[in-house]
């Protein structure tokens, strides 16, 4: 539960300092408690005593080709989206990333893949992975 407070903590830190947002103690105390029950839950589901996945491992495209990779993450106002791409031999050739103005994280996934699409049309790529 340290954690969950710290983390709170930071958040709360962070929305004041950067997005200027108010405090308000009483709705962060029921986003604690509720993050409490949350990992409370978890740790008796049959999620934890389940075989641990297979490690996800970066691999190169195909020779000429080039692989776009993106990632998200989540704010309390917004996100930020990033694209990486990268040759055959694993070379970066483009990485950018910028902000988005949802905090929903299907979208803001979503919202990273279309705009990596975007820069592949821009860039007149037509050897590509995702």
């Amino acid at each position: 539960m340290g954690a969950l407070m710290l983390d709170q903590i930071w958040k709360l830190q962070n929305g004041k300092m950067h997005e200027d947002m108010e405090v308000e103690m009483d709705a962060a105390l029921r986003d604690l408690l509720a993050r409490g029950k949350e990992f409370e839950d978890l740790k008796t589901s049959s999620i934890l005593n389940s075989q641990p996945s297979p490690r996800v491992v970066w691999s190169l495209p195909t020779s000429g080709y080039i692989k776009f990779n993106t990632d998200a993450t989540m704010g309390l106002t917004s996100s930020s989206i990033v694209v990486v791409a990268r040759n055959w031999r694993g070379t970066v050739v483009l990485a950018r990333s910028k902000k988005v103005n949802t905090t929903i994280p299907l979208q803001v996934e979503a919202e990273a893949l279309v705009w990596a699409s975007h820069l592949v049309v821009e860039l007149g790529v037509d050897k590509v992975v995702f």
